[in-house]
């Protein structure tokens, strides 16, 4: 069985075709679970504060910030020559580079963000 087989198989499966509605909210009926839990980790990351987590302005992420663009950098470069090489791009590797690219540009975020101002 292939990988566009298995694809194919999911698809049937999971309808990625199908949506549900209840009122002004639809959903892809294959991403619910995608959607529950992006909902409980920001639940549970907006429960415990934002000055105790990995996105404090004086956490590791935005103390190493060069070190993740570099890694976000290298990610994209890497993907754009495998998938010039080897044209069947991997879903994972693909994943893996949104990864890396969407936590570098956090970092970044956070290493030259500045707090605001209370003006009086």
């Amino acid at each position: 069985m292939s990988c566009d087989d298995n694809e194919q198989a999911l698809d049937v499966t999971l309808g990625s075709g199908r949506w549900m509605g209840i009122g002004p909210f639809t959903v892809q009926i294959s991403r619910i679970l995608l959607y529950l839990a992006s909902f409980l980790v920001r639940t549970a990351l907006g429960g415990y504060g934002l000055e105790r987590s990995i996105l404090k302005k004086e956490s590791s992420l935005a103390k190493y910030w060069w070190g993740w663009t570099l890694v976000g950098v290298t990610s994209i470069i890497i993907f754009i020559l495998n998938s010039s090489y080897f044209p069947p791009i991997d879903p994972g590797i693909f994943l893996l580079v949104c990864v890396f690219v969407s936590v570098a540009l956090i970092a970044i975020f956070l290493r030259f963000m500045k707090k605001k101002q209370n003006s009086k």
